[in-house]
C-alpha cells in the first residue's frame, strides 16, 4: 500500500506541475539582450520575465546565436516562445506576436575612442557595418540620410561586432538585406511599365558588389535565406550575386563586376513581353510556346541597347550553349561573350534550385550535378564551371549536416573543395569551428542532411 501512495503522489506531482515556459534570446545585442559571464541579460529579458511574473507564470532563458534561436522556435519544441522579435511580413506568416510592450530604439555601437559619434548623422562618411536583422535603413530614410549612409551588410550581429573591434570599421548598426531584393522588385515593375531607372540600378548593384567583395560567404547564406518573394524577383537578385562571385575570381574590376552585375539582374528582363498565359503553363509547352519564350534573349536585348552592348549581349546570349545547341543564334564556343558564359550557369544553378509551377526545387547537391553533366557534354563553359564549384558550397550556407561521426555541424563557410566545407559544431556548450579541408581534420566528412 506505501509503494501505491508514493507512485500516486509522484503521478499527480507530474500531472499537475507548472509548466516552465522557454524562451529565447540572443546572445550578442546589448543593451536588449545579451550574455554578461554566463547570466543572460538585458531589457527584453527584464521585461519577459515582468509580464509572466505578473501572469503567474514560470519562465527560463536560452541564450544562442538570433539565428540558431529563431530556428529553434521554428523547427523544434526546445523553445515556447522568443522575445524582443521585430514584426515583419515574412515573420507574421511563420509567427504569433503579442503586443509590443515597449518600442525599441535602434542603437549604434562604436569604439571609447569614438568620441565625436554621438548621434546618427555624426555617422555620415564614417565606415559603418551593419547586420542583415534590423530595419535602420527604414529610419535613415525617414530622416532623409539614405544617400548619405552606407552600411556594409554582415550575417549577423556577433560579425559586425568581431569587425568593428577589429578596427575594420568605424560604428556599427543594421541594415536589412531585403531591401535589395524590394528595390528589385521596384525595378522590375518600372520596367513593366517601360521604365528602366538606370540610377535605382546602379544603387542596387553598387550595394550588392561591396557586400559580396567584403565577404562572399555572406553573400551565399543571405541567397538562402530569400523566400516568400515573387520567382521573377528573387531569381533576378539570386543570378546576380553567383556571377559577381565568378567575375571577381576571374579578376574583374569594379566597373567590370558592374557591367556582369547589371546584366545579371536583366538578364530575364525580355520574359516581360511574353505571353504570362505561356509562362503560367503546368502542362507540357507546345513547340510554339518554346519559340514564343525564346525570344525573350531578342526582347531583352533591344531593351537593353541603351545601357550599353555589354549587358545588352548577356540578355540576347546568356541561353547560348559551348556547342551550338543554344539561342538565339546558336553559337559556339568563344563566340559567346564570357560574361554571358557566366550568367549561363548562375542562371541555370539558381533556376534549378527554385521552385517552378511544374516541379519543385532540386537540393543543392542534385542542381550540381545537373550542371556538371551540362559541362561534361560540352554545354556549359569548364573554365567557369571550375571557378563556380570552388565557390559554391553543395551545402548552403546556414544548413545543418551530419558527419561520420554522427555530429551534427552547422555550415558556415565555402571551400574550395565544395563537399568540404567549414562547419560549426557545439561540444559541452562551445562551438568549435572546423576546416574540413584541413588536413588535421582529414578524417571528418560529411555523411548526409538532417531528416
Amino acid at each position: 500500500m506505501k509503494k501505491i501512495l508514493i507512485l500516486y503522489i509522484f503521478l499527480f506531482s507530474i500531472i499537475f506541475a507548472e509548466k516552465t515556459y522557454k524562451c529565447g534570446v540572443a546572445k550578442g545585442y546589448p543593451p536588449y539582450q545579451y550574455a554578461d559571464n554566463n547570466k543572460i541579460i538585458g531589457f527584453d529579458v527584464d521585461i519577459a520575465s515582468e509580464v509572466f511574473k505578473r501572469m503567474g507564470k514560470k519562465i527560463e532563458f536560452y541564450s544562442g546565436k538570433w539565428e540558431d534561436v529563431v530556428a529553434k522556435l521554428y523547427f523544434s519544441d526546445e523553445l515556447d516562445l522568443v522575445c524582443g522579435m521585430e514584426t515583419t511580413t515574412e515573420r507574421i506568416k511563420r509567427f504569433s506576436f503579442s503586443i509590443p510592450y515597449y518600442e525599441r530604439r535602434s542603437v549604434i555601437f562604436v569604439l571609447e575612442e569614438q568620441k565625436d559619434i554621438n548621434n546618427i548623422c555624426d555617422l555620415i562618411g564614417k565606415n559603418i557595418v551593419g547586420d542583415k536583422d534590423s530595419h535602420m535603413e527604414e529610419k535613415i530614410d525617414k530622416l532623409g540620410l539614405k544617400k548619405e549612409l552606407r552600411i556594409k551588410q554582415t550575417v549577423s550581429k556577433e560579425k559586425s561586432f568581431e569587425l568593428l573591434e577589429n578596427k575594420n570599421f568605424e560604428a556599427a548598426i543594421a541594415r536589412d538585406f531585403e531591401e535589395a531584393v524590394k528595390k528589385t522588385e521596384s525595378i522590375m515593375n518600372e520596367i513593366k511599365q517601360g521604365n528602366i531607372n538606370k540610377e535605382e540600378i546602379s544603387e542596387v548593384m553598387e550595394s550588392t558588389i561591396e557586400n559580396i567583395l567584403m565577404d562572399s560567404n555572406i553573400a551565399l547564406g543571405l541567397l538562402e535565406g530569400k523566400e516568400g518573394h515573387d520567382y521573377v524577383f528573387k531569381h533576378a537578385l539570386n543570378t546576380v550575386v553567383i556571377a559577381i562571385i565568378i567575375g571577381n575570381a576571374l579578376g574583374y574590376n569594379k566597373k567590370q563586376l558592374d557591367t556582369l552585375g547589371k546584366g545579371a539582374l536583366l538578364h530575364d528582363i525580355g520574359m516581360l513581353k511574353v505571353d504570362e498565359a505561356i509562362l503560367r503553363k503546368e502542362e507540357e509547352l507546345t513547340p510554339e510556346d518554346i519559340e514564343a519564350i525564346e525570344k525573350h534573349t531578342i526582347y531583352g536585348y533591344e531593351a537593353l541597347k541603351d545601357m550599353g552592348e555589354e549587358i545588352a549581349q548577356i540578355a540576347k546570349y546568356h541561353q547560348e550553349r559551348i556547342d551550338g545547341s543554344g539561342y538565339p543564334e546558336g553559337l559556339k564556343g568563344d563566340e559567346i561573350p564570357e560574361m554571358a558564359k557566366i550568367v549561363a550557369i548562375a542562371d541555370m544553378y539558381t533556376a534549378l534550385t527554385e521552385d517552378r509551377r511544374y516541379r519543385s526545387k532540386y537540393e543543392n547537391y542534385d542542381a550540381m550535378k545537373i550542371v556538371m553533366q551540362s559541362s561534361a557534354t560540352k554545354m556549359l563553359d569548364h573554365k567557369i564551371l571550375k571557378i563556380f564549384l570552388e565557390y559554391m558550397p553543395i551545402y548552403p550556407i546556414n544548413s545543418y549536416v551530419i558527419l561520420n561521426n554522427n555530429q551534427q555541424a552547422k555550415v558556415v563557410k565555402a571551400n574550395k573543395n565544395p563537399f568540404r566545407p567549414v562547419v560549426d559544431i557545439e561540444e559541452s556548450g562551445k562551438v568549435i569551428r572546423i576546416d574540413l579541408v584541413s588536413e588535421i581534420n582529414a578524417t571528418k566528412y560529411i555523411v548526409g542532411v538532417p531528416k
